[in-house]
């Protein structure tokens, strides 16, 4: 595996992302001047908007650099204070109108021109955390990626892929979105998925082979991947022929805590 990256297109070498933390804009500047380039998914949580577009000019001088913006938007109700002071962040989400009105193009408006800002070449869109990978959610992962196409930069998209660990370890569930998805035909996915019982390196063999199940079945379907959030035990992905995986310097930029995102986490 190499840590400079080289593009999603490329199917032979899984490349290694950095997953922004706190505390990590030097960490980043550092590696990737060190490695000749690579890629970093930044932190709304992490960091302000400001912050977030001064370190995409830093990164926009290393040469082969590239910065993603994760925008988060995995509980809406979420309650992080620095998370939700940034501009994209809706102050009035009502669940059965949001995506469906003005609300998410305003949504997906913010990102992009807040994406421009920083610098970024590709949009990853905004994704529910699913518990139940049912027709609502899957509804909604159509939603936000139409809508998206409305805007333009079709081969620029990353849908974002956000499953709990339930969600994950079901057979049936996990078939459905790999079908779901060969209609979709996103160029690439960014896929977060939740550790069983908050585990750091994950003891469920279930849980692991259906990650790679579905990293492989959008692989075949011609989609890059983008493995967030990873330990060291997501190595293994390279067999599924994952595009990428991101890991940081904290555990919990190395698994996905969807808690980490609510005040009471930091406290």
């Amino acid at each position: 595996m190499r840590s400079r990256t080289s593009g999603i297109e490329r199917d032979c070498t899984m490349e290694l992302y950095l997953q922004f933390g706190y505390g990590m804009m030097e960490h980043s500047r550092t590696l990737l001047l060190a490695w000749g380039g690579g890629t970093v998914i930044l932190s709304p949580r992490d960091l302000t908007d400001v912050q977030l577009t001064r370190l995409g000019r830093d990164l926009a001088n290393i040469p082969g650099a590239r910065a993603l913006l994760d925008p988060q938007f995995y509980l809406p109700h979420a309650d992080h204070r620095k998370l939700c002071e940034h501009a994209y962040w809706p102050g009035d989400y009502e669940t059965t109108m949001f995506w469906q009105g003005p609300a998410l193009s305003k949504l997906l408006t913010d990102l992009r021109q807040l994406n421009a800002d920083i610098g970024c070449s590709r949009f990853v869109l905004p994704g529910l955390l699913a518990s139940v990978i049912d027709e609502d959610w899957l509804e909604t992962q159509r939603a936000v990626l139409e809508e998206a196409r409305a805007l333009g930069s079709e081969a620029s998209l990353i849908p974002t892929i956000a499953l709990s660990a339930d969600a994950v370890r079901n057979a049936d569930q996990i078939a459905t979105l790999i079908e779901r998805a060969e209609s979709w035909k996103a160029p690439a996915y960014y896929i977060v998925c939740e550790h069983p019982n908050g585990q750091y390196l994950v003891e469920d063999p279930t849980w692991i082979g259906k990650v790679l199940e579905l990293c492989a079945g959008l692989r075949l379907l011609g989609s890059g991947v983008i493995l967030g959030y990873c330990t060291h035990q997501m190595l293994v992905a390279g067999s599924a022929k994952v595009t990428a995986i991101a890991s940081g310097t904290w555990m919990n930029v190395r698994s996905f805590p969807p808690e980490k995102f609510s005040a009471i986490y930091d406290e």
